[in-house]
């Protein structure tokens, strides 16, 4: 093989290995987060999506630095979560973050004003359980 045969197949294998990879390290971020219930929405490869359903309590504070790994993440919802406020500081680590899903007593006041000067673009829906259905308490842009 020709070094310009070299160079074409470099040119062109390169760029489908970077897929590979970015799709390979947003599967096993992906693996990580399954064992808590969380359920993921995809865009162009990436995760754009995280929800977690009711069976989510063992996802708390501790495991919420794994959510800094997903940078295009769009959508967040923790209602189902063990997730307190302190574990919400990650919110200033997601750039992308356009609407965050959490019950009314996971978020205190004073964060939730802060994330509203900071990330003018972020919605906080608040939800409260009643009856053991999800009720959307309050939706604030």
């Amino acid at each position: 093989m020709t070094l310009a045969k070299f160079v074409v197949l470099l040119a062109f294998l390169l760029p489908l290995a970077g897929w590979t990879l970015h799709l390979g390290r947003g599967l096993w971020l992906a693996r990580q987060l399954a064992p808590y219930g969380a359920e993921f929405q995809y865009r162009h490869g990436d995760i754009v999506s995280i929800t977690f359903g009711r069976g989510s309590h063992s996802f708390g504070d501790p495991q919420v630095a794994l959510l800094t790994s997903f940078g295009e993440l769009q959508t967040l919802d923790l209602d189902g979560t063990a997730v307190t406020d302190a574990g919400l500081e990650v919110v200033d680590q997601l750039p992308q973050l356009d609407r965050l899903t959490v019950r009314v007593d996971q978020i205190a006041p004073e964060r939730e004003r802060r994330l509203r000067t900071t990330a003018k673009h972020l919605i906080i829906e608040k939800i409260l359980i009643i009856d053991g259905r999800r009720v959307l308490h309050e939706y604030a842009q």
